[in-house]
């Protein structure tokens, strides 16, 4: 079942920081479970937000869409605030990837998407290749009163 933002979370104030070396898009999981797109951090950048416990989050690489981890993991939620001074430090990094997908990885930057299919390879992996998942999302519009 795909993550869903869920009502009544406790408040949670966190900092997302971005370790890895490709610009990070941040997505919050809505309550019907569709991407919102809060921002694109590049290397080393941080975002300070306030959330809840019960609002998932995930990023993606911005350009390739490949998936990074937000704590180590590939949805986060964050913890509810424990009244400290300081926001919980929520890092993003490059997840170890498969041989497979890595070598997916390169193959896409090196190769035009129309000459995937004169490859001498499995028609599978070349349906992959073209096919690249691309996830739907909208942007966050802040609400100003």
């Amino acid at each position: 079942m795909d993550p869903f933002s869920e009502p009544d979370g406790l408040p949670s104030y966190i900092t997302f920081w971005n370790r890895s070396l490709r610009r990070a898009a941040i997505y919050w999981y809505d309550y019907s479970g569709k991407l919102v797109r809060y921002g694109v951090l590049s290397p080393d950048e941080r975002l300070s937000l306030d959330t809840y416990s019960t609002h998932p989050w995930c990023c993606r690489d911005d350009e390739t869409w490949d998936e990074l981890v937000v704590n180590k993991r590939k949805e986060f939620y964050p913890k509810a605030w424990d009244g400290s001074d300081t926001r919980e430090v929520i890092t993003i990094d490059i997840p170890v990837y498969s041989l497979l997908e890595r070598c997916k990885q390169i193959v896409r930057l090196a190769i035009r998407a129309p000459d995937i299919f004169d490859l001498e390879i499995p028609y599978h992996l070349k349906f992959e290749l073209h096919h690249i998942e691309k996830y739907d999302f909208t942007l966050y519009q802040s609400v100003t009163t």
